[in-house]
This record gives structure tokens, C-alpha cells and sequence, in this order.
């Protein structure tokens, strides 16, 4: 099993964004991720960004290193978050205060330098490609059943769990970079809806729509846990659940105070 870790996954994100533009800031990150510029998915994608940053600022307090250098390590990962900045987002990308530079700069090569030590505290599986698509057609193939469904009353329970596949959905597809850790973090709606609906038909028999539901779910969670190498550790449907919670770690949501900082 391939591995990666946040310090790795944020030399990734600058890698894809290390190509010459006279756009906005804003623009070419929104058209590097096939996105709207400040759109939900936009914010979203700046949202994971920052989160990874934070996660490896808080890691490196858990390295042994001199403290001279322990803040250097901090400096350089600060730096990159100023990809975030509305200074930057508004300036030319390949203009001296652009996010060029940034990317293309010391601060990435420190960030990436750090890997081998963030990997001692922090690591997720990565998938490969084919892995990847294989997961990605069969989440669609599930939101498209499900919306030939109906549960009577208990609909919404599968609205949130087409709302929750297209979230990881989202998260899988755009943002391939960021491993498994944050893509896990998405399946956390889709399992809360899928013990809801466990909760609400607790008989249901092999014929009904909320069975076909639970079993096409069910599938997904054993995919994921089969190319993650948690497969051992999901001994019922509800250990599925504590997996979704608890094997990836997401940071808060820094991103908006961050702008509103500028």
C-alpha cells in the first residue's frame, strides 16, 4: 500500500498550480481544479488546502528538532498559506506577488523536505489511479440508483446519502492529491445517513428499496476499506462507522478567517 502525508500532499498541491499565467490568482487555481472561482467548490478546495497546512504546523511541534529550526519549519509552511491570501488570489498569478512564485519557491521544497519527519505522526493510504476511478464510477453508479429510489416518508434519509456520495465524490475527483484522509472525512455524512437508515428499517427484507440501498452502501465501505487496508479492522456495519470517524484527521475551518484577514 502506497502511502502519503500532509507535508507531501501540500508540495502536491503546488506542483499542480507551478505553471505560468497572467490570470488572477483566483482564476488559475479555480481553472486548475476544473472549478468556478469563488464557488462552494472553490472555497472548499482552499478550505482543504489550509486545513492540511495546519494539520503540519500542529505535527511539527511533535518532531525533534532545535527550536531555531523547528521555527524556520513553521515560516515556510506560513508562506505557503499565503496561496490563500486575498493579496494573492487578486494579483497576477506569474507576477512577482503572485502565487507563481510561492509555488515554485523555497517554501515548497522546505514544506516537501519535511515529509519523512510529518510521516512518523501522520501518513494516509493512497490510492493508485485505477483504484481511484474504480471507486469513483462506483459511487456514481450508486447516486444513480438511488435517485430511481423512494422511501415514502423516510426520503430525506436518501437525499443525505446522495448528498453525502456527491461530497466524496467531489472530494475524490478534484482533489486526488490530498490521499485518503480527507476523502475519508467525506464518507462521514453517507455513514450517519446509512445508519439512519439501518435505524429506520431494521427488517428490511432483500426486495424493499431501503435493502437495495443499504446493500449498495455496504459495497462502498467495503471497497474503501479494502484499498485502505482497514478491511481487518470492519468486523460489523457499525465498526464502518467508527472507522469513518476516526481514521482521518480534518482540521477546523480555517480558510474563513484567513481571508477575512486579507
Amino acid at each position: 500500500m502506497r502511502k502519503t502525508d500532509p507535508a507531501k500532499e501540500i508540495a502536491a498541491f503546488c506542483d499542480a498550480l507551478a505553471t505560468g499565467g497572467s490570470t488572477k490568482g483566483d482564476v488559475h487555481i479555480a481553472n486548475a481544479f476544473s472549478v468556478r472561482p469563488w464557488s462552494a467548490e472553490f472555497l472548499l478546495i482552499l478550505n482543504a488546502f489550509m486545513d492540511r497546512t495546519e494539520l503540519v504546523i500542529s505535527t511539527i511541534d511533535r518532531v525533534d528538532v532545535d527550536d531555531d529550526h523547528r521555527k524556520e519549519m513553521k515560516s515556510h509552511v506560513r508562506a505557503l498559506q499565503g496561496l490563500c491570501s486575498l493579496k494573492v488570489l487578486g494579483a497576477t498569478w506569474n507576477n512577482s506577488d503572485g502565487g507563481l512564485p510561492l509555488v515554485k519557491g523555497a517554501s515548497r521544497a522546505a514544506v516537501s523536505s519535511l515529509s519523512p519527519s510529518i510521516r512518523l505522526w501522520v501518513w494516509y493510504p493512497l490510492l493508485e489511479e485505477q483504484e481511484r476511478q474504480g471507486v469513483l464510477a462506483q459511487v456514481e453508479m450508486i447516486i444513480g440508483k438511488l435517485e430511481e429510489l423512494q422511501l415514502g416518508d423516510r426520503d430525506f434519509i436518501r437525499q443525505a446519502l446522495i448528498d453525502g456520495l456527491r461530497q466524496f465524490h467531489f472530494r475524490l475527483a478534484r482533489l486526488k492529491w490530498l490521499g485518503w484522509g480527507y476523502t475519508i472525512a467525506g464518507l462521514r455524512s453517507v455513514i450517519t445517513a446509512y445508519l439512519a437508515l439501518e435505524r429506520d428499517f431494521p427488517n428490511a427484507n432483500e426486495n424493499t428499496s431501503a435493502a437495495a440501498a443499504m446493500k449498495w452502501t455496504q459495497g462502498l465501505f467495503e471497497t474503501v476499506w479494502k484499498y485502505t487496508g482497514y478491511a481487518a479492522d470492519a468486523k460489523s456495519r457499525y465498526d464502518v462507522a467508527a472507522l469513518a470517524f476516526n481514521v482521518a484527521h480534518v482540521a477546523g475551518p480555517f480558510i474563513a478567517g484567513y481571508l477575512s484577514a486579507g
